[in-house]
């Protein structure tokens, strides 16, 4: 038995979905070395994302592990339950690091689920319309429309050239059906 924290946020006129205390967090180090392994197999965007970030059908990749077939279901039906059917058509893992360069960007799908699996400072989290900082909490989703305006909160070379302080993350877009 799971039991969830769900928080609704409003900012201006968006809604997000914030789910804490999200997955068990002994699968922490096993979702980290498949993301790291993925990287390490090559399987990296191109050279017009910023790095580091895997192409984005990550979850073909590791769906043969039940943890993550686990995830990418739980999100899944939270989505449906507080919003409507949906249709996983994109997934993806970012590690902010010392080298990143994200910025403001959309997603073409309707709704995106970003899970925070790990993150040492929750105020390096997603920006909302240049104006909104919505914290990255470790083990949490965060699921809202993908069309609205957002990037992820670069942390300071001080802070990000140590290994240990990589913020890893994973998306999934998904479109209504």
């Amino acid at each position: 038995d799971w039991i969830f924290l769900l928080m609704k946020i409003q900012v201006n006129d968006y809604t997000f979905y914030r789910h804490t205390n999200f997955m068990d967090s002994t699968y922490k180090e096993k979702y980290i070395s498949d993301i790291d392994k993925v990287i390490s197999d090559g399987h990296v965007a191109s050279d017009k994302v910023p790095p580091l970030q895997t192409k984005t059908d990550l979850y073909t990749h590791v769906k043969v592990y039940s943890r993550w077939v686990e995830l990418q279901e739980k999100i899944k039906d939270i989505i449906e339950e507080n919003i409507g059917k949906v249709k996983l058509t994109e997934s993806w893992a970012n590690i902010s690091r010392e080298d990143n360069r994200y910025g403001f960007h959309t997603h073409k799908r309707d709704i995106t689920a970003v899970y925070y699996l790990k993150n040492n400072y929750t105020n390096y989290g997603t920006q909302i319309d240049d104006k909104v900082i919505i914290p990255g909490l470790e083990n949490s989703v965060l699921i809202f429309d993908g069309k609205i305006n957002h990037s992820i909160i670069n942390m300071p070379f001080e802070l990000a050239v140590h290994p240990h302080n990589n913020r890893y993350s994973v998306v999934f877009d998904y479109d209504t059906i």
